[in-house]
C-alpha cells in the first residue's frame, strides 16, 4: 500500500476541539515512542464529531509535548500526558464518506472491505482514537486523493461538495441532469448548485478574484445500457431539454441490481475519475432558480460567442506563422490510438533540416469512458505539444474534444478554430470549453459562423478548410447520381473538414461530417490517405463513387480512430472504402502511440 507508512490519526469527539482539550483513553504505553513515529511520518488528522456526524481534516505537521505558537494545533491528553498536534493547512470539513476509505491497523488486511471501515466499526463501536491505515489508491480512484482533498488552490475545491464527485444524500446536496446524444449513444451531463453558480459567474465575467483559476471540465454518467437510459427518460418527459435531480448510490450501498441502471460517473477536473455508480432516482426538477440559471448558462455562452464570417480573416488567422516566403515542407501526421475518439496532428517540417515550423491538431478527443491506457496516450500526445501550433475542432462532442482535459493552462494560448457551437444537445463540457476559448484573454480563437455551411472556407497550397452542410439525420441530399437520406445528426454534419496539402498529395481530415455533407470540392478528390468519417459508422450510402469519390493508387491508406465500440467500424462502410481502393487500418490494432504517415 503506497500511504501505509503514514502515521495518521483519527479522533472521535463531541468536544469544540479547537478550544477544549481532549481526553483520550487510550493503550499506548510508549508515547515518545508514538510522537516519534507520527514526526517521522506525518500524515492526516482526521476528527470526527459524534453529535454533529461531521468530519475534519488537515495535513499533519508534528506532533509535540509543547505547544509551538506558529502552528495551528489541538490538545488531546493521551496517556495521562498533554499532546499538541500541529498542522499545516487550516483544517477542512469533509463528508463523513471519506471514513469509508479508513481502517484500524488491526483491519488493514480488510482494506477493501467496507463493512471493516472506520465509517462502519466507529458506529457500532463509537471508539475515541485510532492510528488508521487509509486506503489511499481506492480512495484516489473513486474520488480526490487526500493532498487535493486539503488544497484550497485544487480546481475541484470550488466545484465539489466535500471533495466528493458523488455527494451524500445525507447532506442534502443535489446533482442535476440532462440528457445528450453523441453517436446515437446516450449519457447524462451532470452539474450542481456549486457548478453552475461557478459557471455562470465566468462567462458573465464576475469570476472571484481569491478562488482558483478557470478551466474548462467534464462531468458526466455514462450507462453500461445507453438504450436503458433513454427508455427510461422518455418516460419521464418528451422535452429533450428537461432538467432532472439525479440520486447515485455506489457498489457497497446497493444490495440487489436489478432495475437500476448501471455505468460511471467521470470527473475531470481532478483530473479525470471514473467511478462505478447506479442510479436510485431521475426525477424533473422543480426549482425554477436551478431551471432559470441553466437556461441563462446555456444562453448567454451561445449569445456572447460572436462567430466571424469573413474568409479573409479566417485565412489570415489561420495561415499567420504557418507561410515564409520559399518555404518547402516534408509533413507528417500523426492520428493517435485514443479509442473511440480523434484527435490527430499535422507537422509541417523544413524538408532540408526537418525542423519544425508549424502544427495543427485536428480534433483532440478521446474516447467517452476511456479505459486508463488511453488517457496514458493522450497525456504523452498533450506532452508533444509544443512550439508554434494551433488547434482545430471538427465539432462539439466529447469524443472530439476531451482531450483538453490533459492540456496545460499555457498550451491552450494559441489559436482555436472552432464551429459555432449547436443550438441544443450540447454537454456541459463543450459549454464550458467554448466560454473558456471565447473569454480567457491569453487565448485567441476564431467560432466560424454557420453561413459557411456547405462551403470551402480556406483553400490555398497547403490546405483547404471547410465546412458541412449541417443537415439532420432522415434529410433526403443529392450528392452525384444518387439522392440520399442523411444518417448522422446536425452536430456532425455542421462540422469543420480539413484537407492538408504538399505539391501534389492530399489527406483528408473529416471529423463526423457525413460524406453527402460535404461540400463538392472534398468529394472529387483523389486522396493519398483517407481518415474514415465518423469512426466508420454506418452510412446510409451504399457506394462512394456514386456520390463522387475517386478511386486511388493501390496501397492508399484509410484509418478509423476506432476503440472497444460494438458495431463499430460498420462492415458496409469499410467495403466501400476497400471498393475505392483503400486499404484499412484501425487505431485500436496498432501498438503505438499513433499512426504516423509522412507526405
Amino acid at each position: 500500500m503506497k500511504n501505509s507508512v503514514l502515521e495518521n490519526i483519527f479522533i472521535s469527539t463531541n468536544l469544540n476541539f479547537n478550544k477544549e482539550v481532549i481526553k483520550i483513553n487510550s493503550r499506548i504505553k510508549y508515547i515518545s515512542h508514538f510522537i516519534n513515529k507520527v514526526n517521522n511520518n506525518p500524515g492526516y488528522l482526521y476528527i470526527y464529531l459524534n453529535d454533529e456526524e461531521q468530519l475534519y481534516v488537515a495535513k499533519i505537521k508534528t506532533i509535540s509535548s509543547k505547544r509551538q505558537n506558529d502552528n495551528e494545533c489541538i490538545k488531546i491528553k493521551l496517556g495521562g500526558r498533554y499532546i499538541f498536534i500541529n498542522y499545516q493547512l487550516n483544517i477542512r470539513s469533509y463528508s463523513t464518506q471519506i471514513l469509508k476509505y479508513l481502517y484500524a491497523r488491526q483491519n488493514s488486511h480488510n482494506l477493501k472491505d467496507v463493512k471493516k471501515s472506520i465509517f462502519m466499526t466507529n458506529k457500532k463501536y463509537n471508539f475515541q482514537f485510532s492510528r488508521p491505515i487509509i486506503d489511499e489508491e481506492r480512495l484516489h480512484k473513486d474520488f480526490l486523493n487526500t493532498e487535493k482533498l486539503l488544497d484550497k488552490q485544487d480546481f475541484s475545491n470550488s466545484i465539489l461538495y466535500k471533495g466528493l464527485i458523488i455527494p451524500p444524500k445525507e447532506d442534502g446536496n443535489k446533482t442535476y441532469a440532462f440528457l445528450i446524444e453523441e453517436d446515437e449513444e446516450h449519457f447524462l451531463t451532470l452539474t450542481n448548485n456549486k457548478m453552475i453558480d461557478l459557471d455562470l459567474q465566468y462567462i458573465n465575467e464576475e469570476y472571484p478574484q481569491d478562488l482558483p483559476p478557470y478551466k474548462p471540465y467534464f462531468y458526466d454518467f455514462y450507462p453500461s445500457e445507453s438504450q436503458k437510459l433513454k427508455y427510461l427518460l422518455s418516460g419521464l418527459s418528451d422535452n429533450k431539454d428537461e432538467i432532472f435531480e439525479v440520486n447515485f448510490l455506489l457498489e457497497e450501498e446497493i444490495d440487489n441490481k436489478e432495475n437500476l441502471i448501471e455505468g460511471k460517473v467521470v470527473f475531470s477536473a481532478s483530473p479525470i475519475k471514473r467511478i462505478n455508480a447506479y442510479i436510485e432516482s431521475l426525477i424533473e426538477t422543480k426549482n425554477p432558480d436551478v431551471i432559470r440559471k441553466i437556461k441563462e448558462l446555456k444562453n448567454n455562452t451561445k449569445n456572447k460567442i460572436k462567430t466571424e464570417d469573413s474568409q479573409k480573416k479566417i485565412e489570415r488567422k489561420i495561415m499567420d506563422g504557418l507561410i515564409h516566403k520559399g518555404n518547402k515542407f516534408e509533413n507528417e501526421l500523426n492520428v493517435y490510438n485514443v479509442g473511440q475518439g480523434n484527435w490527430s496532428k499535422i507537422d509541417f517540417k523544413n524538408h532540408i533540416t526537418k525542423e519544425k515550423i508549424f502544427t495543427i491538431v485536428f480534433d483532440i478527443g478521446i474516447g467517452n469512458n476511456a479505459p486508463e491506457n488511453v488517457h496514458k496516450i493522450a497525456v504523452d500526445a498533450a506532452k508533444e505539444l509544443n512550439g508554434n501550433y494551433m488547434i482545430m475542432l471538427s465539432h462539439w462532442d466529447q469524443d472530439h474534444i476531451k482531450g483538453i482535459i490533459h492540456l496545460e493552462k499555457e498550451q491552450f494560448e494559441n489559436l482555436w478554430v472552432v464551429p459555432d457551437l449547436p443550438k441544443s444537445n450540447v454537454s456541459t463540457g463543450a459549454l464550458r470549453l467554448a466560454a473558456f476559448l471565447h473569454f480567457d484573454p491569453f487565448i485567441e480563437s476564431i467560432f466560424i459562423d454557420n453561413s459557411f455551411n456547405n462551403k470551402v472556407i480556406v483553400d490555398n497550397n497547403y490546405l483547404m478548410l471547410g465546412k458541412g452542410e449541417g443537415r439532420n439525420s432522415g434529410v433526403n441530399v443529392l450528392r452525384g447520381r444518387s439522392t440520399i437520406k442523411t444518417k448522422y445528426n446536425d452536430k456532425n454534419n455542421l462540422g469543420l473538414i480539413l484537407v492538408i496539402k504538399n505539391d501534389q498529395k492530399k489527406i483528408l481530415l473529416p471529423g463526423d461530417c457525413e460524406y453527402i455533407q460535404f461540400p463538392d470540392k472534398f468529394i472529387n478528390v483523389s486522396y493519398n490517405f483517407f481518415v474514415a468519417s465518423h469512426h466508420g459508422a454506418n452510412t446510409n450510402i451504399k457506394d462512394l463513387s456514386d456520390v463522387g469519390f475517386f478511386k486511388v493508387a493501390k496501397d492508399t491508406k484509410a484509418i478509423v480512430c476506432v476503440g472497444d465500440v460494438k458495431d463499430y467500424p460498420c462492415p458496409v462502410h469499410m467495403l466501400m472504402l476497400e471498393k475505392l481502393g483503400y486499404v484499412i487500418e484501425k487505431t485500436k490494432d496498432i501498438k503505438s502511440n499513433s499512426y504516423k504517415y509522412k507526405f
